[in-house]
């Protein structure tokens, strides 16, 4: 057992929307560089990949501060101010000056809730109704509050849409409330809908609470070449109520794609395949990685995939699915997939799961964790856990984690040996089947997901590899923790003990995000300790070492800004943490050169 403290990696993209408060001094500290030693050099691959998933901004030409939570839209688009007839900047004036003007804008929100009540005919100018997204814009919410955007006083409209080729960024924003009725794709995308080729970056967001009788509750992404990318963020309780809605919290189609990293999906349901997501093209792809997707559900009478349905191509890695259904009060032969439902639309369609845990899902008749449809394309599994899934009404034995055909792809552990047809085309004879892996509930394990542990003498442990089926290494984890060879089967390492690496602020303390992240040669960040509290403030690794500590003071009731000398500091993710006589505060950082 490799026992060892780390502390969880994430790569972080963004800046921090000023806080809507009174003036305040700033005072900045200097910090002299602390000599280190064996520093890791970790990630860079990862991080250079999840950069380029993040749609990179131009500069911005205009920033618009809203000061309003009303829903008025701006009186003169284009003349470069916000402003409502009523003379204030409100969420939807913003949008509609931002729409008019070259670049990339700005719009900043506070810690309220903006209500959408702008009611008329269903339009995409941003006129009325949802918020009409036309070209370029950043949207950030308070990333130490809460910014929600919701539609519930709203008849048949989504909250956000973006129906043209633009580029949208999503940041600490909550959206919610919205409600169609409309079927098919015209009730697409109840909480975001992103067409027409754009993309769509939404980052530490909550997509919640959202229902459609159409497609995609949470999110609808369609079009050619449209991608969202969902990261650090939670899609959950978006519901599909219509006769075949397909996708209850994520949906592609039309050769869309989505990138779901670092990221929660539950609690999201659909009449149709794919309670969590479905991805319905074959000519887009759809990337999980280390992600969670639990308790989600698809009523579906011939289809499956409580978590997930591909039709097209995809890749999971690191990620978990638990908990999650497929049911239906008088199922079909065909029905089945409690985490995944896999029926790939044509011959070139490959789907492949590594690193990754599947346990704990249900079915009715068949392949509690994964039913693989038809014979078309592939489905390849690698180095992942399929374990401890059900049957709801079946009383055979047989098929409860798998059924279909399956190419067993090196060093996976499969409970239910029984009910599928597998082929070994890579690493034959390492697979560890009919065996129990011995896994904990899923919990909070540390980093940005929860994830089930292993048991101590687990079969799962050093049974693994960390070989990609493509080649090249699996570095991490679900959580951000090093993978060490013998690499562990599953999601998660064990013997890692993972501190949170982000710790929400308190009415006591805060912190606002680092910038710039990635950093090269220095950052900062704003501290503000509210009663002039003695605060401590220390810089960790990625194994928990402390490498600095820029702050051991009585902070003053202000704002402080703390400046750290990065460019003696090897590449890969740091924690800085705030901690005072009562709480402390997190946040995460990347070195990238």
């Amino acid at each position: 057992m490799r026992a060892r403290l780390h502390v969880a990696r994430s790569v972080v993209y963004g800046c921090v929307a000023a806080r809507g408060r009174n003036p305040v001094h700033h005072r900045r500290i200097d910090m002299a560089p602390i000599a280190t030693t064996r520093l890791p050099i970790i990630g860079l691959a990862t991080i250079a990949l999840l950069a380029g998933l993040a749609p990179a901004p131009a500069r911005s030409q205009a920033t618009f501060v809203v000061n309003s939570a009303l829903d008025e839209n701006d009186a003169a688009p284009g003349d470069g101010a916000c402003a409502s007839a009523s003379a204030v900047c409100t969420l939807r004036a913003a949008i509609t000056e931002a729409n008019a003007l070259p670049g990339t804008d700005v719009v900043q929100l506070a810690a309220v809730t903006y209500a959408l009540t702008a009611t008329g005919s269903s339009e995409d100018q941003n006129v009325s109704g949802d918020l009409d997204i036309r070209s370029d814009i950043a949207i950030h919410g308070d990333p130490l509050g809460t910014t929600t955007i919701t539609a519930a006083g709203l008849t048949n409209q989504r909250v956000v849409d973006v129906p043209v080729l633009a580029s949208v960024t999503l940041r600490h924003v909550t959206l919610t409330g919205a409600l169609l009725t409309s079927s098919g794709t015209a009730g697409a995308g109840a909480g975001l809908r992103v067409m027409a080729g754009a993309t769509a970056l939404v980052e530490d967001c909550r997509v919640t609470g959202n229902t459609t009788a159409g497609e995609g509750a949470g999110i609808y992404a369609g079009g050619a070449g449209t991608v969202v990318t969902v990261l650090r963020s939670t899609v959950s309780n978006n519901t599909g109520n219509g006769a075949t809605s397909f996708g209850g919290g994520l949906r592609t189609a039309s050769g869309a794609g989505f990138n779901v990293i670092e990221s929660t999906v539950s609690g999201n349901s659909s009449t149709a395949a794919g309670g969590g997501l479905n991805h319905g093209t074959a000519t887009g792809t759809v990337l999980i990685e280390r992600s969670t997707f639990s308790g989600n559900t698809a009523a579906s009478a011939n289809t499956g995939g409580g978590a997930a349905s591909f039709g097209g191509p995809g890749r999971v890695v690191n990620s978990t699915f638990s908990g999650n259904t497929v049911t239906h009060p008088t199922p079909g032969v065909n029905q089945g997939g409690g985490a995944f439902w896999i029926s790939p639309l044509n011959a070139s369609v490959v789907v492949d799961i590594e690193g990754s845990t599947i346990a704990g899902n249900n079915a009715v008749h068949s392949g509690g964790g994964i039913r693989r449809q038809g014979s078309s394309g592939a489905l390849n599994v690698r180095a992942t856990i399929i374990a401890d899934n059900a049957l709801a009404s079946d009383t055979a034995t047989a098929r409860r984690d798998m059924i279909g055909n399956v190419n067993l792809a090196g060093f996976a552990l499969v409970e239910d040996n029984t009910g599928y047809n597998a082929t070994e085309t890579q690493d034959p004879g390492t697979n560890v089947l009919g065996a129990d892996p011995m896994l904990g509930p899923l919990a909070d394990n540390g980093g940005p997901t929860q994830t089930h542990a292993l048991a101590s003498g687990s079969p799962a442990v050093n049974q693994g590899t960390c070989i990609l089926m493509a080649g090249g290494t699996l570095d991490v984890d679900q959580r951000g923790a090093p993978r060490e060879a013998p690499c562990d089967i599953g999601a998660i390492e064990s013997g890692v003990v993972v501190a949170a690496p982000d710790r929400p602020a308190s009415s006591e303390l805060s912190m606002s995000v680092v910038r710039p992240n990635p950093a090269q040669a220095r950052a900062s960040f704003l501290l503000t300790a509210a009663r002039g509290r003695h605060v401590v403030v220390t810089v960790h690794d990625m194994l928990g070492r402390t490498v600095a500590v820029p702050f051991d003071a009585v902070a003053p009731a202000a704002v402080t800004e703390v400046s750290l000398a990065v460019d003696h500091l090897r590449p890969g993710a740091y924690v800085v943490r705030a901690t005072g006589p009562e709480d402390s505060v997190s946040r995460r950082f990347v070195i990238a050169r």
